[in-house]
């Protein structure tokens, strides 16, 4: 008797439950399930290939330098600097006689104005003879040298000094040597070309000085005189025939042409 009092609530709340649950279902309907696929990628479809021109070639990327700029302009080269030079400085003294003055130093020479005698050069430092040379036509007569050897930024004045005596000649180029001075050209209608001068022709005197050994300076020292003055030479011809010939000087110009 004790069990059926315990058995009969027991199954009256399981009753009640039940009857709960199915009032609850009918009165929410379940939501239907959805069951999902994955989509399958859809493969392109297969076309023929096309033949196109090849691409042209693409040049290489200019290679540059980190934190530099991709076209950077070039720097000019640096000027050499003004203490790295030497001022040669000063006046020529003597007689124009309305010829060209310039003043030579090495490789570089300037003009020097007849109103105005003062001269200056800018050069590198280095061993050097100045001299002032006087043109006149066709001749190129220097005066005596001047040497300097500075330093860079030195100043250096020095005075010149043209050559004496006139500047009339003959009319032929020549060359020292040891024997006498080899005549290398004449200019025609020039009193050398008159007294018969030649190529080949070797000087041995000049108004009876030896000639031998002469540097250019001593010969034109000894060669060039005033205008209408009578010049004496010896002469060797290339077979060896000796010979006095006379001329008298003249100022030869530039245009004169050359034999």
């Amino acid at each position: 008797m004790h069990q059926d009092r315990v058995r009969w609530p027991v199954l009256a709340a399981l009753l009640a439950i039940a009857l709960v649950a199915a009032w609850w279902a009918f009165r929410v309907p379940a939501e239907p399930r959805v069951t999902v696929r994955p989509a399958m990628a859809l493969q392109p479809a297969r076309q023929a290939p096309v033949p196109s021109a090849p691409a042209p070639p693409t040049p290489p990327a200019p290679r540059v330098a980190p934190d530099a700029p991709s076209e950077a302009p070039e720097e000019p080269p640096p000027e050499r600097e003004a203490a790295a030079l030497v001022r040669i400085h000063g006046v020529v003294e003597g007689d124009f006689q309305g010829a060209s003055v310039w003043v030579r130093a090495c490789a570089r020479r300037v003009g020097i104005p007849s109103h105005d005698r003062t001269f200056e050069i800018r050069m590198p430092a280095q061993p050097c003879d100045v001299r002032a040379w006087r043109v006149q036509g066709l001749l190129e007569r220097p005066g005596p040298a001047v040497a300097v050897d500075p330093v860079p930024g030195d100043d250096i004045e020095v005075v010149l000094r043209l050559p004496r005596g006139g500047s009339a000649g003959f009319g032929f180029r020549f060359q020292p040597r040891e024997d006498g001075v080899l005549v290398l050209q004449v200019h025609p209608d020039t009193p050398a070309h008159d007294a018969g001068l030649r190529s080949g022709d070797l000087i041995l005197t000049m108004d009876g000085v030896d000639v031998a050994g002469m540097s250019q300076e001593d010969f034109l020292a000894t060669s060039l005189g005033h205008e209408g003055t009578l010049g004496r030479m010896e002469i060797e011809g290339p077979d060896g025939t000796l010979e006095q010939l006379e001329m008298r000087r003249e100022l030869i110009p530039a245009s004169a042409e050359v034999r």
